[in-house]
């Protein structure tokens, strides 16, 4: 089971994830969930990371594509299985755009790991907000609508 061991990203998803949802003041089922979601989405990155950088090497390795496509399959699988029912039950229909703007992120992000340079200013400052709309979400999450105070401030403190 591949796991990311970046412990710097780990930190900044889950300490944005908390002060989202702390900001809200009190605690709602739907918080589990929306963690699951976010981990899941999280350990998805890690996969299509190693995709990326094995089209920019040459020819494809099947063993190797099959082993991250594998695991993308299966952590983005979780990803959204959480994610449904905070569309559908609890109605928290923000979070597709907020996804949006995620995958986005992301996108910018495997390209930019694909030439192998996602390490410079540009890759970090996109891994850094990537990882912080965690806590817009999570405030959103526990609050079910957008409050533009506490949403800016949450989103800013990091």
């Amino acid at each position: 089971m591949p796991i990311p061991k970046e412990h710097g990203a780990w930190v900044v998803l889950y300490a944005s994830f908390l002060i989202g949802a702390a900001s809200v003041g009190r605690f709602e089922v739907e918080i589990p969930i929306f963690w699951v979601a976010v981990t899941a989405f999280f350990l998805a990155r890690h996969p299509l990371v190693r995709l990326a950088r094995l089209r920019a090497v040459g020819p494809i390795d099947a063993d190797n594509f099959n082993y991250w496509m594998h695991w993308f399959v299966i952590y983005f699988g979780v990803g959204l299985a959480a994610t449904v029912p905070l569309l559908f039950y609890y109605q928290l229909g923000y979070l597709i755009p907020m996804g949006t703007v995620a995958a986005l992120v992301l996108l910018a992000y495997l390209y930019l790991s694909g030439k192998r340079v996602e390490r410079r200013l540009l890759g970090e400052f996109l891994g850094v907000f990537g990882l912080t709309l965690t806590a817009p979400g999570a405030y959103y999450v526990m609050q079910g609508r957008l409050d533009n105070v506490r949403f800016t401030i949450c989103y800013y403190f990091f």
